[in-house]
């Protein structure tokens, strides 16, 4: 009888620690993290879009296609961290776009928060990165497009946010190459 106390006590510890490692690989590889602040061109250009994101492998190919294909002679772009939202004037920009991602049926706070008290004429587009790809924030008034993290649909994904972003009078159509 103790021997198989003991061979159950081991196994069961055994699949603790299997779960355990696995939860943990899957929260390091899909958790989203800060991003560095950077901008291109200057300031004095008159359309400005604002970038907010959250780092990950598919958030960063799907900024940087973004930031790519917009032709950057004529927009200053202003690429920063979710969590620097909150910071910033939200009349000072022609366009926001925010990458972010759905986690446990919410958006990042300070997403929520910047949404909520920037209730103004400013064109934003939310993009959240959902498992499913299907999932919509409620009570916002916002232009939000989800999917799940397919680096396939970057390209895609790319046109979709910027063709929602120029359907707006309030940007002068940068272009997209």
């Amino acid at each position: 009888m103790r021997r198989l106390l003991k061979i159950i006590g081991i196994v069961s510890l055994s699949i603790i620690t299997i779960l355990f490692a696995l939860f943990t690989t899957y929260v390091y590889k899909h958790y989203p993290r800060k991003i560095d602040s950077f901008e291109v061109n200057n300031s004095i250009l008159n359309t400005k879009i604002l970038i907010a994101s959250q780092g990950s492998e598919f958030k960063n190919a799907l900024l940087n296609n973004i930031v790519d294909k917009i032709d950057n002679d004529s927009t200053y772009i202003k690429v920063i961290d979710v969590s620097l939202l909150n910071e910033l004037e939200p009349n000072n920009w022609n366009a926001v776009i925010i990458i972010n991602t759905c986690i446990a049926d919410k958006i990042n706070k300070d997403v929520s928060q910047y949404l909520v008290e920037s209730q103004n004429e400013i064109p934003k587009v939310l993009f959240i990165t959902a498992g499913d790809g299907m999932w919509k924030p409620n009570n916002l008034s916002v232009d939000a497009i989800s999917s799940a993290s397919r680096m396939s649909k970057i390209e895609n994904l790319s046109k979709n946010i910027f063709n929602r972003l120029s359907s707006s009078e309030n940007i002068a159509s940068p272009n997209f190459k």
